[in-house]
Order: C-alpha cells, then structure tokens, then sequence
C-alpha cells in the first residue's frame, strides 16, 4: 500500500467516522403539540449550529412538529432529511418577524452545498412542509394582516442546493422559493395548494368572478355543463406560487404543481445580485402543473436592468388549468430589463379556463395599487379596454414548438407588445415562433 495510500485511507476512515446523523429529537423537539412551536425551531436552528460537514440533520419518521419561522444562515456541506412533517402553528399573531415582514416559514441564508431530501414517501397527509395557509389567506382576502405574509421555504444568496423528495402543502403565499441562487436542482418535488378552499374563501368575500359575469354574451354554457367544469376566475391573487426561481444554472424536473397562481415561474435578477445578475440558463420539463400558468416574469423595469434569458420548459401537461404559457412584463417608468431566449416544447395544455398563452403584460391589480397613477393590465382584457404595454422591458426570440391546445374556453392566445420600444429601437417584441401550436376540441372561439 505504501505511506501515502494509508494516510489516504485513515482520511477516509476519520471522514466516514465524523458524518453523523443529528435527530431534532436531541437538541430538545417535540412533536404532535402545537404549544412547542417556539421551542420546536429553537431545538432545529440548534440542530444546524452544531452540524459541520457531511452531517445530516434529521426530523424522524412518523411524528409532526410544529414549528413557527425559522432562519438558518451560513450552513455549509448539510444534509436535511426531514422524514417527518414539520407544521407551521396558527398563531398569526405570535408569528416572529424578519423587519417588515412575517419571517419565512423556513428560510435559508448564505448557503451552500445544502441537500434537503427524504427516505420516505410524502403525501397531502404526510408533507415535508406544511404552511396550513388557510387563516393567512382569509387574513389577506380580508386585508387585515399588518405585515406580508410568509413564504413557505425560501433559499437566500445560495449554491449547489439539491431539494428532492419533498412535499409542499398550503403556503401562506409563495411557496419554493430560490432568491439570488446559483447552481440548483429540483426534482422529485410536489406542491399542493388546497385550490377549492382558496375558490371558497374568495367566493366569500366576493372575489371570485364566473365565467358568466366575465363574458354574459357568449353562449358557452351549455358546452361548458357538458365538461362538467365550474370555471371561476380569482380576481383578488392570493400569490400562492408553486416554485419561483432567481438565479442561474437551475434544473427543475419530475414535479407537480397544483395552485392558484403561477406554477412555475422564473423570475428576474439584475446587476445587484450576488449569485446571479441575470436569470438564466433554466431547464424546467418533466412537470404535470395545475395554476395559473407555466410563466416567465413579470419583469418590470429596473434601473440595474431586470433580466430573464435562455429558459427551456419542455414536456409539460397543464390539465384544467387557468393560464398556460405566460410571459408578462410588469409596469415601472424606471430603467429598463428584457426577456430573452425562451422555449416552450411539448406542452399539452387541456381545457384552459382562461387565455392558453398570453405574452404581454401581466393580467392583474395587485391589491393597495394606487390605480390612478399605476398601469395596468385588467384581467377581464380585451373585455375591458385598459391593458397598458410596456416599452422598457422588451420580449425577444421566444419559440413555442410542439404546442397542443385541447377545449379552451377562449381563443388560444394573445401578443401585446409596444408598437415601439422606449429607446426607439423598433416594437417591444420580436423573433416570436410558433411551429406546431395545434388547438383542439370545442371551444367558444371567443373573443377572436
């Protein structure tokens, strides 16, 4: 063996010997009561403090503990095996703050070489994560909360991050979010907002619309009553995204998304990030998704340029769906952004309940928008006529190859772009492809 081959071997043996496997249990977690929550994430952020390289940190199988927001920052080189559940309590009021701002549910900052993973088989009545959303939202509907509601599992200026295996269950809003990421991979992931709970709290605050009160003169009710399907439209976002995604060299494959906003949304970094100053190089395939679309943006101006290029989505099936494919740009006067280099491949997206594709600006008025000086898009458009583009932020080579459209309720899609870009450059988007884009099926065929 000689001298160098046995101090090689020892390094491997003292490097087995040092990974150890550190249970909640130990640093003082409780499960199944909810009166723990505090102490419950004190004994989790003890639990990171005291792991060092190629530790695992593990919440057992078979037991739930409660937890409030907790933060977990500079962690280098750990594994996260939540075997278990953890469950954010419903004490809104109780809820620690991170400045302005409910602290996010779990919330990873400054980190890198990070695996959060599983040895079992999650389910909506055994998550990874479970928000308990609903008192958030009816406290949103309501406009009673004195802070923004927290996201469920956010990763904060992080690198080479792994998240497999992992259920999500009602977030208070956003759902996975990685903000300022570099070098990610996503699969095996499945996130589930509980949509007829959300349609019914809306409902009854009177911010849903029918169909109906949407588009009164079109005949659609009777194709409609034979899909069985009773379409209400949210006009009040509860910004329960499935995975929102900052940064660059991310892989997102094998998921599903079942929510009430977008599914899957790339978002834009610009010349102030940390690990990315641009989103890009994104390949996302291999996803069922259920929402309000596989989306790009929005992206408002900004004066460090807001930027989105070179994402591939492929192999998607959107089933009763609200939107599809959506790329949006959002309102701003200041600076300037682009998106760039988009494919969408194989999508096959049945029974959308509203536009199949949409690219332009973003359909929506988001709650406290001061509508006098702020423009916008109404999603009603081109019901009503207010639907304002955007010269700043232009929209260019986005190919959509191998599109199947089956029953929409409306026309397949719209393109609203600027006749003019703001630097006088020519129209806001440019080099658009469609190959293959096939509608299927019965539809109104309103409003084109």
């Amino acid at each position: 063996w000689g001298f160098a081959n046995t101090v090689l071997m020892l390094v491997l043996v003292v490097g087995l010997a040092v990974a150890r496997i550190l249970s909640i249990d130990e640093f003082g977690a409780i499960p199944n009561n909810e009166t723990l929550a505090f102490s419950n994430s004190d004994a989790l952020v003890s639990a990171f403090a005291a792991a060092t390289v190629g530790d695992t940190i593990l919440v057992p199988a078979g037991n739930t503990y409660f937890i409030v927001g907790t933060q977990f920052k500079n962690i280098e080189g750990v594994i996260f095996q939540i075997d278990g559940t953890l469950r954010a309590h419903t004490e809104i009021d109780t809820w620690p703050l991170d400045g302005d701002a409910f602290r996010h549910v779990i919330n990873f900052i400054d980190c890198s070489n990070l695996t959060i993973t599983s040895n079992v088989t999650h389910s909506h009545e055994n998550p990874s994560l479970d928000g308990q959303g609903y008192t958030w939202w009816w406290r949103e509907i309501l406009q009673t909360l004195p802070h923004d509601r927290p996201k469920l599992i956010v990763f904060s200026v992080c690198d080479n991050i792994l998240l497999e295996n992992f259920y999500a269950l009602n977030s208070p809003s956003w759902t996975i979010v990685m903000d300022d990421v570099a070098d990610v991979e996503i699969r095996n992931v499945e996130v589930h907002t509980d949509v007829d709970a959300q349609k019914a709290l809306l409902k009854g605050a009177g911010r849903m619309k029918h169909i109906s009160e949407l588009i009164p003169d079109v005949p659609w009710k009777d194709w409609l009553a034979d899909l069985l399907i009773d379409l209400h439209i949210p006009t009040f976002p509860l910004n329960t995204d499935g995975i929102d995604l900052t940064g660059r060299n991310i892989h997102v494959h094998h998921v599903k998304i079942v929510n009430f906003d977008d599914s899957i949304v790339p978002k834009p970094s610009h010349k102030g990030g940390i690990k990315a100053q641009c989103t890009e190089n994104i390949l996302i395939e291999d996803v069922s998704a259920t929402g309000v679309g596989m989306a790009i943006g929005s992206v408002p101006p900004n004066t460090q340029f807001n930027c989105v290029n070179n994402v591939t989505m492929r192999n998607v099936v959107m089933n009763n769906t609200v939107k599809g494919i959506y790329v949006k740009t959002n309102p701003g006067d200041d600076g300037s952004g682009i998106i760039s280099n988009i494919h969408f491949e194989n999508f096959h997206i049945i029974r959308p309940a509203w536009w199949a594709i949409w690219i332009g600006p973003q359909q929506q008025n988001q709650p406290g928008w001061n509508e006098s000086s702020r423009a916008t898009c109404d999603l009603d458009f081109p019901l009503t006529t207010r639907c304002q583009t955007q010269p700043r932020v232009p929209i260019e080579n986005v190919t959509l190859v191998n599109i199947t459209i089956e029953s929409p309720l409306l026309s397949p899609g719209v393109i609203r772009c600027n006749e003019t870009r703001d630097d006088g450059a020519g129209p806001s988007c440019v080099n658009i492809l469609f190959d293959n884009v096939v509608v299927t099926g019965t539809s109104t065929g309103y409003p084109y």
